[in-house]
């Protein structure tokens, strides 16, 4: 198990402090480092029983004028000591906290801190899988949970944790971080077969369109060329450019990355073609293509309403991956604009 010193700076850079009595991103009434102060209800009696407890172990007569970060710490370790208990006497939860490594405990122990102990009992799916050593399906059943979706970014922390046994904070860096340092040689003999396949694509194209020049015969000065006699040379089609032209190797790789870890977190029904994305989105969006499949990923919902993309039922689009199917679907070049200055925002790319 890791020291005490570390599960609380973790859980305060994930919690952040309130000095006074406001509502978390979830909707309960909290103070110092995530206290819930609705633990026992909503109501005004329940809420008053819970700022009693507070002021029990801050020796503190009330709480109304706020506290201070070194009480909310205590706060924080009385706190997670009862969690900590709690686990380690739980009839399932016990014994698989004794059975995962140090970051792996960690994981649980947050998500226990986070929702409560008898919520974290209801993640069947996750906790089989955690005890059959299947830690990919674990993160997958994280990610798809409504805690995922209220929590954000210390949901995929946790997530990415479980995979790789190993816990950093920044999560899409992570990510990209570790997939590529987990890429196999099958994986870059794939990248290398795709490259060559549209090279040898690109040159026999060319070649055919210089034989066809070729084979058009000189046409007198003195007799006017018909429509009907002229052989147009074929242009080159911009919008069906190869990865190849588009981006470079660095930016393929970390899209190739962001795609693997969105079909990781899909069901098997709901994957997205890697190759055929790339293409797509390299050919409407150039260099840019990589920066806008990042954004895409991390904020749907926002890139989304701020574009005013809608599903064929008038909804807004909030999933990543209906998001990024119709990012490759516009032919708009004023959509295709917005797109790319909406990516471009905050001023530095996603790597």
């Amino acid at each position: 198990m890791l020291d005490n010193q570390e599960y609380l700076t973790r859980i305060k850079r994930s919690e952040g402090f309130l000095s006074t009595q406001r509502r978390c991103p979830a909707g309960f009434l909290s103070i110092g480092y995530g206290y819930n102060l609705e633990r026992y209800g909503s109501t005004p009696k329940a809420i008053s029983r819970a700022k009693k407890e507070v002021c029990q172990i801050l020796g503190r007569d009330n709480i109304d004028n706020g506290i201070t970060e070194a009480e909310a710490q205590k706060l924080l370790q009385h706190d997670l000591n009862n969690v900590i208990e709690a686990v380690k006497a739980d009839k399932r939860l016990g014994p698989l906290f004794e059975k995962l490594d140090d970051e792996r405990q960690f994981v649980l122990i947050d998500m226990c801190y986070n929702m409560g102990v008898g919520k974290v009992k209801k993640f069947n799916k996750m906790l089989t899988a955690m005890e059959n050593g299947d830690y990919d399906t674990a993160a997958r059943e994280i990610m798809r949970s409504k805690y995922a979706k209220d929590v954000g970014r210390r949901a995929r922390d946790n997530a990415a944790c479980m995979v790789t046994g190993e816990f950093e904070f920044n999560t899409t860096r992570r990510i990209m971080k570790t997939d590529r340092a987990n890429a196999t040689k099958k994986s870059q003999k794939e990248t290398d077969k795709v490259r060559k396949a549209n090279a040898d694509t690109k040159t026999k194209t060319q070649s055919r369109a210089t034989q066809e020049q070729q084979q058009v015969q000189p046409q007198s000065k003195s007799k006017a060329q018909t429509p009907e006699q002229s052989t147009p040379v074929p242009a080159k089609d911009k919008s069906h450019r190869t990865t190849d032209t588009s981006i470079s190797a660095g930016d393929e790789r970390r899209m190739r990355s962001m795609l693997r870890n969105l079909n990781k977190a899909n069901g098997k029904s709901r994957q997205v073609d890697v190759d055929a994305t790339i293409e797509a989105l390299s050919a409407r969006y150039g260099a840019d293509a990589d920066r806008i499949l990042a954004k895409a990923m991390m904020a749907p919902t926002t890139v989304a309403k701020k574009l005013n993309l809608r599903d064929e039922n008038g909804k807004l689009i909030t999933s990543s991956r209906k998001l990024i199917q119709r990012l490759c679907e516009l032919e708009d070049e004023q959509q295709k604009q917005n797109v790319v200055t909406l990516a471009k925002a905050r001023g530095r790319r996603t790597r």
